[in-house]
């Protein structure tokens, strides 16, 4: 999101962050992250509404891209999906209009071959 570096920044961030805890699963701790597009809240419609033309240009630009606004109830249902389903753990889930809840499981640390010091 060129119109938004400091959030896709942050956003990047968060994910990374949540990955280093897969490990946690194991004493049943869950780590995840849900990573919504663009959510119809206030806080969007006021960014488009608001924005310098070619800042809202863009970001509608970015909305349309995937598929539009994602009305809350559906980043409500894949919260719950995500937070409940076992099969989750350690995953991050993306969201979409265009191609609703995808989740993204990485390696476990475990099995990954890491050099031995």
């Amino acid at each position: 999101m060129p119109f938004g570096p400091v959030y896709t920044a942050t956003k990047h961030g968060l994910v990374g962050f949540s990955r280093c805890f897969d490990h946690l699963a194991r004493k049943n701790i869950r780590v995840t992250a849900l990573c919504p597009a663009f959510v119809d809240t206030p806080m969007v419609r006021n960014m488009l509404e608001n924005s310098p033309p070619k800042e809202a240009a863009m970001g509608q630009a970015a909305i349309d891209s995937l598929g539009g606004l994602i009305p809350m109830e559906n980043v409500e249902r894949a919260f719950m999906d995500l937070v409940t389903n076992d099969e989750h753990v350690g995953s991050i889930m993306r969201i979409t209009n265009a191609n609703g809840a995808e989740v993204h499981k990485y390696p476990d640390a475990d099995a990954m071959k890491l050099p031995s010091r």
